[in-house]
């Protein structure tokens, strides 16, 4: 719980300091980017109301996906 509480903090940290940044002279593309990482970090802050990381099992994530991702992520490209 500490380490996941830490991680929060680090995360809260970084969204305070790239909302502060300037976006005048960024380009297209790095103003999507800085975007969708806020929206991103302001995601997770949001989410961490539910304690998720307690949660070992859903539809989406857990042992019975990650194994069969496993094979695809080890494969070497041909």
């Amino acid at each position: 719980m500490k380490a996941i509480n830490e991680g929060l903090a680090r995360e809260q940290n970084f969204l305070l300091r790239l909302a502060a940044i300037d976006t005048t002279g960024l380009t297209d593309q790095e103003k999507i980017s800085r975007e969708l990482l806020l929206r991103s970090f302001a995601q997770d802050q949001e989410a961490a109301e539910f304690k998720e990381w307690e949660m070992p099992l859903n539809q989406m994530d857990g042992i019975h996906t990650t194994y069969p991702q496993l094979a695809a992520q080890l494969s070497l490209p041909r």
